[in-house]
């Protein structure tokens, strides 16, 4: 029986503590919260099942706990993440891990350090769809990759959105928009799928439909070690949008949605559909990480794995170039 803390508790954290809660190998102890509102909240839902506290680092000293869930907004994450790490338990962060590569890999050092099991919650790398889509690149069915295109632009969001939280749209509340918040598992799927970027290019869209300090959109030119160009377009200002992943290779193509993939080859095309939506991914995540808990095995999303596209995100952030209408 792995015994659990959760550090916050707001729409994710509540959806992983029902998850988790149905996990027969999972106890779960223990659950922060950032406020004393929240606290009294919590208690009046659970009464006595669970110990509340709005103090993070008593999850931490709590010798009894043996893994962490980090799901608070990802500014607080370096802190919180170095604090249990530091206890020596394992710890499972919602993505993105940290705001700068230097803090990400602190982290993996500590871990490495420490022995404890590290995971970034990248769900839709569970997305059948795009396991499928990895299955093929690593047999090289499409032979020499030339190039691809990713069209994410199916989160959009208006300032209703953004009115709803004092912290959303901001660069202290937020430290990044689009890339860092919506379209930020695509951005990691993409870095997953093709690996190492040696050349990167890319226009941010600011204060253009949207008054925010955060880029609303952008349009990202990769060129990736095996040779091959890759375009990455993502958006929250557009209403008929569309999540559509193209890959070129010698030997065929790739078409990929989050629900189906088309593979093309001289013999034959081949189709994977796949009905079922994300929700299905986030029990197979965090069972991933339960079970490497137990096993001291490896999770499927590393920390190393999260900080490489910390470090993706802010070398695009460093040379992107910004504009408006």
């Amino acid at each position: 029986m792995l015994k659990v803390g959760i550090v916050g508790l707001g729409a994710i954290g509540e959806k992983y503590l029902d998850i988790l809660a149905q996990f027969p190998q999972v106890e779960i102890k223990s659950l922060c919260v950032s406020s004393e509102k929240s606290v009294q909240k919590l208690k009046e839902k659970y009464g006595s099942q669970y110990f509340i506290s709005k103090n993070y680092k008593k999850l931490a000293e709590d010798d009894s706990l043996e893994a962490i869930f980090v799901l608070t907004p990802h500014p607080t994450h370096y802190e919180i993440c170095k604090e249990v790490l530091l206890a020596k338990k394992h710890l499972f962060c919602e993505k993105p891990l940290t705001l700068t590569g230097n803090e990400a890999e602190e982290l993996v050092d500590l871990a490495k350090k420490n022995h404890c099991v590290f995971a970034v919650g990248y769900n839709l790398r569970f997305l059948p769809a795009f396991e499928k889509t990895a299955e093929i690149l690593a047999n090289n069915l499409l032979g020499t990759l030339t190039s691809s295109q990713w069209i994410v632009n199916t989160m959009y969001r208006d300032m209703t959105y953004y009115h709803s939280a004092s912290w959303r749209g901001t660069l202290k509340g937020e430290g990044g928009g689009v890339l860092l918040n919506q379209g930020n598992h695509e951005l990691d799927l993409y870095r997953h799928f093709f690996g190492e970027v040696i050349d990167v290019k890319a226009n941010l869209r600011r204060k253009g439909l949207l008054p925010l300090e955060v880029e609303e959109a952008a349009d990202i030119l990769f060129r990736f070690k095996n040779g091959h160009q890759g375009l990455f377009h993502c958006s929250v200002t557009e209403k008929f949008g569309e999540n559509h992943l193209e890959i070129f290779g010698t030997k065929g193509k790739l078409q990929v949605t989050p629900h189906q993939v088309i593979l093309t080859t001289e013999d034959k095309v081949e189709k994977f559909t796949y009905p079922k939506g994300k929700e299905e991914t986030y029990p197979k995540m965090l069972l991933d990480f339960i079970e490497a808990c137990i096993h001291q095995g490896l999770p499927k999303v590393t920390g190393e794995s999260g900080a490489k596209t910390v470090k993706l995100l802010e070398r695009i952030y460093h040379i992107g170039d910004y504009f408006s209408f």
